[in-house]
């Protein structure tokens, strides 16, 4: 996964082409995200496991590949200045940029995963008052991820338009106003579902660029740890974010 990331900054050699990319990958992500839950169902019926298996593993082996064969790398590679595994962390984590950067990511990805996580639990306890035979309670992320979706293509004119720090600043602002009206749920009895829902929804614009962001400038980061070491160091830097923002999510 780690080589798969790195190929960002190798195809798009521009910030705006980058945010292009990480967009269309997060979208077809979000969209991996509904077919996983779809298959998650087939996968109940017993007669159909192992077709389910066997097509789901052709076709992420079949996503990778196309990935990898449809960038093409330099035959003659400069010799380059070469690190150490210890002296490689020592150089990502003194890349002034990094740390602000890890930092943002971490807690994005903390806020995306605990949301997703407990909107389950959200409908079934404050919606349905512990009813569970309600399981439309866990659908209720799928409000967040469509709108996520939705949200995609005009997320990355946005980010485009405006720049990558003032996009960050603006979508962490607008999910930190917009999740506290969680806590209003209840206040008009009889329209729980329909409340949290709206709010679903609404949360799935702000969280669409907080998708597509980290890629994009992580593969700008990296040009400027080449002006101060001296030579691409893609992978070190997102597998670093990999390991990093696993304690988060």
């Amino acid at each position: 996964v780690v080589a798969y990331l790195a190929m960002i900054p190798v195809i798009a050699p521009t910030p705006e082409y980058r945010t292009r990319i990480s967009g269309y990958r997060t979208g077809f992500y979000l969209v991996g995200y509904i077919l996983g839950a779809l298959i998650g169902a087939l996968l109940q019926i017993e007669e159909l496991v192992f077709t389910v298996v066997v097509t789901l593993s052709f076709f992420m082996v079949l996503g990778f590949y196309i990935a990898a064969f449809g960038v093409k790398e330099p035959k003659e590679i400069p010799e380059l200045p070469k690190f150490g595994m210890i002296e490689a962390l020592k150089v990502t984590f003194k890349n002034k940029p990094f740390l602000p950067y890890i930092s943002f990511t971490i807690f994005a990805t903390a806020f995306q995963s605990m949301l997703i996580a407990a909107l389950p639990d959200f409908g079934l306890h404050v919606i349905f008052h512990g009813d569970t035979e309600q399981k439309i309670s866990s659908f209720i992320p799928g409000a967040f991820v469509i709108t996520g979706i939705i949200a995609v293509v005009p997320a990355m004119i946005w980010i485009n338009k405006i720049g990558k720090k003032r996009a960050t600043l603006y979508s962490l602002l607008g999910a930190a106003i917009i999740t506290p009206f969680l806590l209003t749920v209840g206040l008009i009895p009889g329209f729980e579902l329909i409340q949290t829902l709206f709010i679903v929804l609404l949360l799935g614009f702000p969280a669409a660029p907080l998708l597509i962001l980290p890629d994009a400038i992580i593969s700008d980061i990296t040009d400027y740890d080449e002006i101060v070491t001296g030579t691409r160091r893609e992978a070190m830097h997102f597998a670093s974010q990999g390991v990093l923002t696993r304690f988060a999510g």
